[in-house]
C-alpha cells in the first residue's frame, strides 16, 4: 500500500503544480529512496528519465569503487533503452548543464566525462576551488542561478519530447559563467582508436 501523502514532500509539490496548471492531468507520484536498479521499476515504460536530484562528483561517477545515482540510473536507463536527461548543478557564481543520454544514439555520461575530464587536465569541473577566493565566505544556493540551469535543461526536454528542435546538448556538457555571462561547451573528442565504455563508436 503507498504511504500516505506528505503535502510538502517534493513530489507532491510538483504534482499540486502540474494538476493547477493542466486540465485534467493525470500525475501518479512515488516517494521512494532508489539504490539498486531493481527500485527504479516503476519507470520501465515512460518516455524520458528526468535526474533532478544534486550531482554527484564528476570523478565519484568515473570511480570504479563508488556507486553514484547517477551509475545506477544510466544502467537502468541503457538495459530498458530509455533516455536520460540529467539537469545540471551549480556553486557560486558557476553553472553546469549536463546532456541528455539516449541509448544507442549518443554517448554515456560517463564516456563523456571520461573523455573531458582527460582532454582538461587542468579544468575544474567539480567546483572544488572557492569560487569567490574569500575562506570566510560560504557559497550558498541562488534561486536565480538555479533558475537559469533549470530552464535551459528544460528546454532541451521539451525539444527532444516535441521533436520541434534538434536537441543542443549532445555529447557535451554546457558550462555558465554568472560572474561575466559567459557560455562554454565540453563536447566529446574521441578518436577513432578509442574504445568507448558505452559500446558506441567514435
Amino acid at each position: 500500500m503507498p504511504s500516505p501523502r506528505k503535502p510538502h514532500e517534493k513530489t507532491e509539490v510538483l504534482r499540486s503544480f502540474i494538476k493547477n496548471r493542466v486540465k485534467n492531468a493525470s500525475v501518479e507520484t512515488y516517494n521512494k529512496k532508489f539504490e539498486l536498479e531493481d527500485d527504479l521499476k516503476y519507470f520501465e515504460d515512460v518516455d524520458i528519465l528526468i535526474f533532478a536530484a544534486d550531482s554527484s562528483n564528476f570523478k565519484d561517477i568515473l570511480s570504479d569503487n563508488i556507486t553514484t545515482p547517477e551509475n545506477i540510473l544510466e544502467k537502468f536507463s541503457y538495459r530498458k533503452n530509455i533516455p536520460l536527461a540529467y539537469c545540471g548543478g551549480y556553486k557560486g557564481f558557476t553553472g553546469r548543464v549536463l546532456p541528455i543520454v539516449i541509448p544507442g544514439v549518443t554517448h554515456s555520461l560517463h564516456c563523456i566525462l571520461h573523455d573531458i575530464i582527460q582532454t582538461n587536465e587542468n579544468s575544474n569541473f567539480d567546483f572544488v576551488l572557492d569560487l569567490n577566493h574569500n575562506t570566510e565566505i560560504t557559497l550558498s544556493t541562488i534561486p536565480e542561478t538555479c533558475k537559469v540551469i533549470s530552464s535551459i535543461m528544460s528546454f532541451e526536454i521539451i525539444k527532444y519530447l516535441s521533436g520541434i528542435l534538434p536537441l543542443s546538448l549532445v555529447n557535451k556538457i554546457i558550462f555558465v559563467e554568472f560572474k561575466n555571462y559567459s557560455l562554454s561547451q565540453s563536447e566529446i573528442s574521441l578518436n577513432e582508436n578509442h574504445t568507448c565504455l558505452c559500446g558506441l563508436s567514435p
